[in-house]
């Protein structure tokens, strides 16, 4: 099973540890064998260039209103 949380975009302690690791536990409990995350964008220089250009396009539009 592999495990993606698409409301988070950066990796914290709720997706690390609670998702992560408490899922996995739990996953395994009950049978499960093959467990995985997928990491959030974190980092991602495609993300990370895609919300400084939402944010500056933001920023901008409120300086002309």
């Amino acid at each position: 099973m592999a495990i993606v949380t698409p409301a988070f975009v950066s990796d914290c302690l709720e997706t690390l540890e609670e998702i992560a690791m408490e899922g996995e536990e739990i996953f395994h409990e009950v049978g499960g064998k093959d467990f995985t995350t997928i990491p959030c964008l974190n980092t991602n220089k495609d993300w990370v260039a895609f919300l400084a250009k939402q944010i500056n396009e933001w920023s901008k539009a409120k300086v002309q209103a």
